[in-house]
């Protein structure tokens, strides 16, 4: 808002006061101490447009790439996760599935995407139970503050979670809402590692395992994930034979065969799919990633 200097004028022996018009400041959410709002962007303009929106209630802290932002997330926890599904054009899918499988990340911290609406009619089914609230791009950009304000005052963690970690190269956790649940999750990692080297892993035979009727299996399950128990069980492969890879000297045949994965081709595909690059390449990697780490503690 314009600020009028204070200007006195005359006419007909009348003086006219002409006052500076101030803008009351908005006091910050919770006190005088601001939450942080945690934003996945790579596009500086919106960047700006979001941090000027926001900087009366919030401090935003911006990042450019998922891998920064759920490095961010595992040292600290915002109040706000606001991401940008945009940069992942036509694979925003891709990203919701990676954000699912590292929700214990976000237990006390409100997820709210960016997306087309076109991407929000065709993923409304899986944000259901993900989102505290979404923005539809451009339109609700108007709207930003009150969404995030919403999804802050709503959000709250029941004092009966239970989180369950799952072992695993990524060391992601269920979330689980009741002492029942977590039993269950506990139950179905137990069987999951006991019987990881077996190529059918059907929700038949893991229900027989547990005692219960597949009907049962099935509902239980979706109470504690938002995967298909058929991308649970591929996703907990792959991460388990990331985590032989940097744990052992096998050769890939063998950690393949643990994990219960008959086709190398298969294997190489999904794990390019969910780490970006080759086994030798991520093995590479971490091991170098070990060893700067490693130099810059003795220096």
């Amino acid at each position: 808002m314009k600020v009028m200097k204070g200007n006195a004028s005359r006419k007909e022996h009348e003086t006219f006061i002409e006052l500076p018009l101030q803008q009351k400041k908005e006091e910050p959410i919770g006190g005088m101490n601001k939450k942080t709002v945690l934003l996945l962007e790579d596009k500086n303009e919106i960047a700006w447009l979001v941090s000027d929106i926001l900087s009366d209630n919030y401090d935003v802290c911006c990042v450019h790439t998922s891998q920064e932002a759920f490095g961010y997330l595992r040292k600290n926890t915002p109040a706000v996760f606001l991401a940008d599904t945009m940069i992942y054009l036509k694979e925003e899918n891709k990203f919701i599935e990676y954000v699912q499988t590292n929700k214990g990340l976000l237990m006390n911290t409100a997820f709210i995407p960016m997306l087309t609406w076109k991407a929000a009619f065709l993923l409304q089914k899986d944000l259901n139970k993900l989102v505290d609230g979404f923005v539809v791009m451009p339109y609700n950009i108007l709207f930003l503050k009150e969404i995030v304000n919403m999804a802050v005052s709503r959000r709250s963690v029941k004092e009966d979670t239970v989180l369950v970690n799952v072992p695993g190269e990524t060391g992601r956790d269920i979330i689980c809402e009741t002492a029942e649940q977590a039993n269950f999750a506990k139950q179905l990692l137990k069987v999951l590692d006991d019987n990881l080297d077996k190529e059918d892993l059907s929700t038949a035979f893991i229900a027989e395992q547990m005692n219960i009727s597949p009907r049962q299996y099935y509902r239980r399950f979706k109470e504690i994930s938002g995967l298909s128990p058929t991308d649970f069980i591929k996703n907990y492969r792959i991460e388990k034979a990331a985590a032989l890879l940097l744990e052992t000297d096998w050769p890939i045949l063998k950690v393949i065969s643990e994990v219960g994965i008959q086709s190398r081709s298969y294997f190489y595909k999904e794990f390019a799919s969910r780490y970006g690059v080759t086994p030798k390449v991520y093995k590479k990697n971490r091991l170098d990633k070990e060893i700067t780490e490693e130099e810059n503690i003795d220096n």
